[in-house]
This record gives structure tokens, C-alpha cells and sequence, in this order.
């Protein structure tokens, strides 16, 4: 595929909106002789006038010769080797190109670098030109290289087109592309959110067809996905991708059934999707125990019920401990985690009570408080319950 070359007076993107350490990394590279470009997100995004998140190159120096300019790097992964460059209060990463490898070529691979398990790449670490790079990548928007040279930007997939017309479309077909790595399906419908873009009608298609291949995905990834995901800045209407779509329903079953016969815990995670974005947009840090608590409160609270013996605080963690466990087939949540939502759920009854004796201080001042009384509030708001009670301990923080 001939590569459409955007000189520099037909695009934005300018070294300006680059860091000095991303800036170092390509200069440095081409110094050696080798071919360095910026690629993925942070030319997407400079292109749409965003902040860049971060600053990601590709090359073709070989990892052990990036190691060699770089003596400030760090060579990292286990799928593929990729360089990690340290800088003062930065870390560039830089990977050479790679290349897709057809299943017919998997026999000629030499060295252990190509592998398939029920369909998905399990690894992937075969070298390639520039076009196979870009070819390999998941959405044309992401594929787009600026080269520091001659500051082009270089497009083999119409990325640009699609930039301009708001468009995730995959490269290749997403129904292969899917099933190789089913985690591609979150990120189509988390650029769409966040980026305020359409998705493109087979590659949106294709999610709904195979949107039970994300129980294939490692768990472990999948935790840090879900992150991602509902912190995207658009969460609202990335719950509505979820839905229409059949991943929420593939990812968390238990929860989606909930849900699907509560419409007032539909409406109560809709709630919880504008609250993310006014916090993000406000620059709040949200930890995960808090995110994880709002999104499954409501459903482990429901289940307490269903556990006999002990008082109300043990069904509580004991129902946490179970809906939480339940997931990790699906999405590994970390130990500390779970701990910190069990405590959000389980610091609800005493909440309900109001701030009643000398106990009440001291409780405001416990770890975990701060995130148990968010839950609270915004429980309270939602269903009309402990209204006052809420408003008595919002008075209590404020002396």
C-alpha cells in the first residue's frame, strides 16, 4: 500500500506540542541512522487539538540497538521487547516495527515468536517494515506516523480520513482482528467515548457478533481495561456502548442482570457515570476501590440477604467477598481492592444511623471513611434514603 505523505503545511501537528524527552528520542535515533517516527495516540490527538496523554515512538533500531543509544532504557515485556527510556519526569516508550504474521507463515517463524492460542495472538514479536507496523495496529486513526525529519505526517490506512469524518474503523477485518485480541472491542468503544467519534458500521457490527470472546482476554489486563474505560471522560455514553453492544453483559453477567430487572439500578449507574466525568473533569483522582464500590455497591447489598448466620456487617463482606471473587474469570481484581470495597459496603449501615455518640468523630477520621460517606451521599441522592443522616455527616466533616 502506497503511503499517503501529509507535508507539513497541510497538517498540525508541530514539534511544539511534542515533550523535550519525546523530542530527544527521535532526534537521538536519527542521529544513529535510523528511521523514528511518533506514532499512535499523540498524533491522533495533537491533530484533534489535545493534550497528548503520552508519547509513544516506533523505529527500526532493533531492541538491542535502542538499548545501546539509550543507556537510560530499560527493555521490558514478554509478548514483545520494547524499550522503555527514562527521562527526569517522563518515560518514552520506543518498539521496532513489527509485522502481522498470517497463520500460513506460523510454521516459518523461527525462535518461539509467533503463537495462537484459540485464535487469539498470544505472541507477536516478528519484525517489519514502517507499512507492516501500521497495517498491524488496531484503528486507522491510531496508525498514523509523524516523522520529525521532514515533519510529515505518513498515513497507510486513510487514518486521516477517518480523523476528519470522527470515525473508529479497524484496519483489516475486525471479525479477525477481534478474535486475535478480543480487548480491541473495549478500545473501539472507549476512543468512540472519548473522543466524541462514531464507530464504523462493520467494525461496530463485528463487536456485537463476537462480544463474548472478551471472556478469552487475560483477566488480569482486563482489570486495568475497565479502568480505562470508565475513566475515559465520556463515561455515560461509553455505559450506553456497553450495553447496546453486549459487552457489559459478557464482562459482568451478574451485574447486567441486575441491573436489567432494576431499572432504578440502571439509572443508579448512569448517575455514577456523570459523577466520573464531573470528577475527572474537575482533575479528582478516583481510586479503583471507589470506582469498583459505586459500580458493584448496589448488587453485593442485594445478596447480603442470601447468607445466614452473623449480623448485618458479616452477610455484608461476605457478600462482597463472593461477588467480587465471582468476576475473577473475567476481570482479576486485585486483594487490597476488594478490601476497600467490602469496607465501602459495609460501612453503609453504620452511615444509615447518623453521626450518633462520641464514636462519630473518630469514625470520620478512620481510613476509608471519605469514600464509604461518597457512596452514601450519593445513595442517599439517588433513592431518597438517609437524606438527613447525610446531611449530618457532610456538617460533622465540615468542623
Amino acid at each position: 500500500m502506497q503511503a499517503k505523505i501529509i507535508h507539513r503545511d497541510e497538517h498540525s501537528v508541530s514539534r511544539k506540542h511534542f515533550s523535550e524527552a519525546a523530542r530527544k528520542v527521535l532526534y537521538r535515533l536519527n542521529s544513529k541512522g535510523y528511521i523514528a517516527y511518533l506514532a499512535g495516540g499523540a498524533v491522533r490527538d495533537i491533530l484533534l487539538d489535545r493534550d497528548p496523554k503520552d508519547f509513544d515512538v516506533v523505529t527500526e533500531a532493533r531492541p538491542n540497538q535502542i538499548r545501546k543509544v539509550f543507556r537510560n532504557s530499560r527493555m521490558i515485556g514478554r509478548r514483545f521487547r520494547l524499550a522503555h527510556i527514562y527521562f527526569h519526569d517522563e518515560i518514552i516508550e520506543c518498539a521496532t516495527f513489527r509485522r502481522q504474521v498470517d497463520e500460513g507463515e506460523e510454521s516459518s517463524v523461527k525462535g518461539g515468536h509467533f503463537s495462537r492460542d484459540e485464535g487469539m495472538v498470544v505472541r507477536d514479536n516478528v519484525y517489519g517494515t514502517p507499512e507492516e507496523d501500521a497495517l498491524r495496529r488496531d484503528f486507522t486513526v491510531n496508525a498514523l506516523f509523524y516523522n520529525i525529519e521532514d515533519f510529515s505526517v505518513i498515513d497507510y490506512v486513510d487514518g486521516m480520513r477517518d480523523l476528519e469524518d470522527r470515525l473508529i474503523r479497524s484496519i483489516g477485518d475486525p471479525r479477525v482482528r477481534y478474535t486475535e485480541d478480543p480487548v480491541r472491542m473495549i478500545r473501539a468503544i472507549r476512543f468512540a467515548a472519548k473522543l466524541g467519534f462514531s464507530i464504523e458500521e462493520e467494525t461496530y457490527a463485528a463487536i456485537k457478533d463476537k462480544c463474548k470472546l472478551i471472556a478469552n482476554a487475560s483477566p488480569a489486563r482486563m482489570y486495568e481495561e475497565v479502568q480505562k474505560l470508565f475513566f475515559c471522560g465520556n463515561a455515560e455514553r461509553l455505559f450506553e456502548y456497553l450495553e447496546d453492544s453486549g459487552l457489559f453483559e459478557a464482562i459482568f453477567p451478574d451485574i447486567f442482570a441486575f441491573v436489567s430487572e432494576k431499572k432504578a439500578e440502571r439509572e443508579w449507574l448512569l448517575r455514577v457515570m456523570r459523577q466520573l466525568d464531573k470528577w475527572r473533569d474537575a482533575g479528582k483522582e478516583i481510586r479503583p476501590h471507589l470506582l469498583f464500590g459505586l459500580l458493584f455497591g448496589p448488587y453485593i447489598e442485594s445478596r447480603a440477604g442470601l447468607f445466614k448466620g452473623g449480623d448485618q456487617f458479616a452477610r455484608l463482606r461476605n457478600s462482597a467477598t463472593q461477588t467480587l471473587n465471582a468476576m475473577r474469570d473475567r476481570v482479576v481484581i486485585p486483594k487490597q481492592i476488594k478490601y476497600g470495597v467490602a469496607d465501602i459496603v459495609c460501612g453503609q449501615p453504620r452511615l444509615s444511623r447518623g453521626p450518633k455518640g462520641k464514636k462519630a468523630k473518630r469514625l470520620v477520621n478512620r481510613r476509608g471513611f471519605a469514600e464509604a460517606f461518597i457512596y452514601f451521599k450519593l445513595r442517599s441522592r439517588h433513592n431518597g434514603e438517609h437524606v438527613s443522616e447525610a446531611k449530618q455527616w457532610e456538617s460533622l466533616l465540615k468542623k
